[in-house]
């Protein structure tokens, strides 16, 4: 009778762990980056091109990270005024500091699950080559989340 109670209590453990979800706090924290509104945001004259996530491969894998590039037919200053505006309105807070005319770094507090939260930067560069991508004469735009 022993042995059956405590097989029991395995099992029921074990199916209400599965249930619940044991996603790992790598995987809620890039779950919330997904969620984040400057993610799916879109711009009159910016065009989506390309996106790269890093991946959790192991308990040392590195805080994650989405990288989002663009590219637009709008002067450089436009496209940058346009994107950090937007960013902002999202509740995202620029660092003093670390801005320029083409570049800023911004952070935001992330809920990840019901009790834990992180500060999240938020990069954003304009130039002719930020995403790495062969130059086609508009101006390219890398957003870095994470």
């Amino acid at each position: 009778m022993k042995r059956f109670t405590q097989l029991t209590i395995v099992g029921l453990l074990a199916t209400s762990l599965l249930l619940s979800g044991c996603a790992s706090k790598w995987d809620q924290q890039m779950a919330a980056l997904k969620k984040d509104p400057i993610v799916t945001a879109t711009w009159e004259g910016i065009e989506f091109i390309g996106s790269t996530e890093s991946e959790n491969r192991d308990y040392k894998s590195p805080p994650p990270h989405i990288e989002r590039c663009y590219q637009s037919t709008l002067p450089q200053e436009v496209t940058f005024q346009t994107i950090l505006q937007t960013a902002q309105e999202y509740g995202w807070i620029q660092s003093p500091g670390l801005s320029t005319t083409t570049s800023a770094r911004l952070t935001k507090t992330i809920r990840y699950n019901a009790t834990n939260s992180s500060v999240v930067s938020l990069g954003i560069g304009v130039g002719a080559n930020e995403c790495g991508q062969v130059y086609t004469g508009n101006v390219q735009i890398g957003i870095m989340i994470g």
